[in-house]
């Protein structure tokens, strides 16, 4: 997909990545607050990494890959549920 004649679909998919990182952010807040060995910290951290290499790559080249759409979904319901059981418990 080039978006680069359509900036609202642009527009759209940095609104996403801001939630995921807002998202992944807060997840690892409070799994450091709750210094538990269950779950990994750093794991996240990498997943904000990624996170932000792709919106880089989509802002150098105006190209967004359906793989790293893919991998935006995943990593968005992934984060999801983990903030879900952790705000839940």
């Amino acid at each position: 997909m080039n978006p680069g004649s359509d900036l609202v679909e642009k527009d759209k998919i940095y609104r996403k990545i801001e939630r995921i990182t807002s998202l992944i952010d807060t997840n690892i807040a409070i799994v450091k607050k709750k210094m538990t060995q269950s779950y990994d910290w750093l794991e996240y951290n990498r997943d904000n990494g990624f996170v932000f290499n792709i919106k880089a790559k989509i802002a150098s080249t105006g190209i967004i890959d359906k793989k790293d759409l893919q991998y935006l979904n995943d990593v968005y319901k992934k984060h999801t549920r983990l903030n879900k059981l952790f705000t839940d418990s």
